[in-house]
């Protein structure tokens, strides 16, 4: 995997890059940096594909302005990395928090995005127990054991590990990047322009319930958007079901493609 620095008169990205192929950008949660998107990243390039992963600001060699950021600016340091990569249009693909930023790229910039991926959205209604939980899960004043029980409620299935998102937690980060979102309306980039959108569900998920699963689907057109709900998953989804990950986002790729 290589990496380089993308440099922008507000922010420098540190880009990880790998395969060839057309172009899928994938970016991650909230709070949270590349890491969890390697091994992913590696099975997508296995298939024919060139992926990028880029950092957010704060995390790695990633930097920028941290205050009065809204996610119109966190959408540009995106292009600006889809820029230096191909002139070609990209397919964004957005783990939790990092879909917000995919859908305000494809509202802003539709002639850059081919087409989006939501991993593991959370839909419009949101439980506030659960924003509870995620503080707990990057709060390290905490006890393992109660961020342990934060991260299975939140994140992960009944039966699947959740020690190793013990770390790589950036609670600054989260912080700008929850009042970036809070600095732009929802509703100016909600629909993710005209792209075609992949919205891969976990079925286990409390930000995405079965009941509004396909709320989405159903408000803009099952034309432009395919519901893939994976099993025995919740809200971390990559990590508990990594090929069928693979497999969704790789299918997709290829329909768009041809």
């Amino acid at each position: 995997m290589n990496t380089r620095l993308v440099q922008s008169h507000a922010a420098t990205i540190e880009i990880f890059t790998i395969g060839h192929g057309p172009w899928l950008v994938i970016l991650p949660s909230l709070g949270r940096g590349i890491e969890d998107m390697q091994d992913l990243a590696r099975s997508i390039a296995e298939q024919g594909f060139s992926v990028c992963l880029p950092n957010p600001r704060g995390i790695g060699q990633s930097i920028g302005p941290m205050d009065g950021v809204s996610l119109d600016d966190l959408a540009d340091d995106i292009l600006n990395v889809i820029e230096t990569l191909t002139t070609e249009p990209v397919v964004l693909a957005g783990h939790a928090f990092g879909n917000w930023v995919a859908r305000n790229v494809a509202t802003r910039y539709p002639e850059r995005v081919k087409a989006v991926v939501l991993i593991a959205a959370a839909h419009n209604t949101i439980r506030p127990e659960l924003a509870r939980h995620i503080d707990t899960c990057m709060d390290t004043q905490f006890s393992d054991e109660q961020r342990l029980s934060s991260l299975q409620q939140a994140f992960f299935a009944p039966g699947h590990d959740a020690r190793p998102w013990l770390a790589g937690w950036y609670p600054e980060v989260a912080k700008m990047q929850r009042q970036a979102s809070q600095a732009c309306p929802r509703q100016q980039w909600w629909h993710a322009g005209q792209a075609q959108i992949l919205d891969l569900q976990a079925g286990q998920d409390p930000f995405a319930p079965l009941e509004t699963a396909y709320a989405l689907s159903k408000e803009l057109g099952g034309d432009r958007v395919k519901v893939v709900r994976i099993q025995d998953a919740s809200h971390a989804l990559i990590p508990e079901q990594p090929q069928a990950v693979t497999d969704a986002i790789v299918q997709f790729m290829q329909s768009i493609h041809t």
